[in-house]
């Protein structure tokens, strides 16, 4: 958190010396991109649960698979956007020694609307789906899984204090509840456009999940740098 903080200063000065236009950009864009992300937390199933911990430094083991796309359509007062997410997940459980490696794999889908609320802030409404399909490999050889699925209504907020025709900056969050017991997002990031349609993004993303039910839990804090690239049309 202190890492958004900190980004989130450095958009704000910057934004005192980039010219920003007044409104939303109309038009739709198709964006791809890889989440690095880390987990911090705890999950399980059928009562063994334990903490996960895996930080940047454990990535090249615990991140198997991470990928993103999105869609997004915009006028200059109201828009809608699309995304999903896929991401394969492994690790050992602490304080539970017998268990030799928990697996996940996750996915995200996200729909919503946007409004424009100010020239540089926006609102949006939507709904957050997650599937979670999980798997213990204890030491002895045995195996235990489950899986669940389950919907969140969320609600957010988008700042962009940057935004020219080669620059972009925003920072932006939402929380909301549902199938969950709480799910929060909160994310910084920039980008630079070059051609006439292309953008390179980068950023820094939060999501926690916390979620419990009859053999899963899953209460864990997601982070990670996002690379991707756009294409406006």
């Amino acid at each position: 958190m202190m890492r958004l903080a900190l980004a989130a200063v450095l958009l704000t000065c910057s934004a005192s010396v980039e010219k920003a236009s007044a409104q939303e950009t109309p038009g739709r864009e198709f964006v791809t991109f890889v989440w690095t992300s880390g987990i911090d937390g705890r999950a399980g199933i059928g009562g063994r649960v334990g903490d996960v911990d895996a930080s940047f430094d454990d990535l090249i083991d615990f991140v198997d698979v991470g990928s993103s796309v999105r869609y997004r359509s915009t006028s200059e007062s109201l828009g809608w956007f699309i995304e999903g997410t896929y991401i394969q997940l492994s690790d050992t459980l602490e304080a539970v020694p017998e268990i030799s490696r928990i697996e996940f794999t996750r996915r995200v889908g996200e729909l919503g609307v946007t409004r424009t609320l100010t020239p540089k802030l926006s609102g949006y409404l939507g709904l957050r789906a997650q599937s979670l399909d999980s798997e213990l490999r204890i030491a002895d050889g045995r195996i235990f899984d489950a899986d669940t699925s389950w919907v969140d209504g969320i609600v957010g907020l988008r700042w962009t204090p940057i935004r020219s025709r080669t620059w972009l900056g925003w920072v932006r969050g939402d929380i909301g509840a549902g199938g969950a017991d709480s799910v929060w997002l909160a994310e910084v990031g920039g980008g630079y456009t070059f051609g006439d349609r292309w953008t390179a993004y980068v950023g820094y993303r939060v999501l926690s999940t916390d979620y419990e039910g009859d053999d899963i839990v899953y209460d864990v804090e997601e982070s990670g740098l996002a690379f991707g690239f756009g294409l406006s049309f």
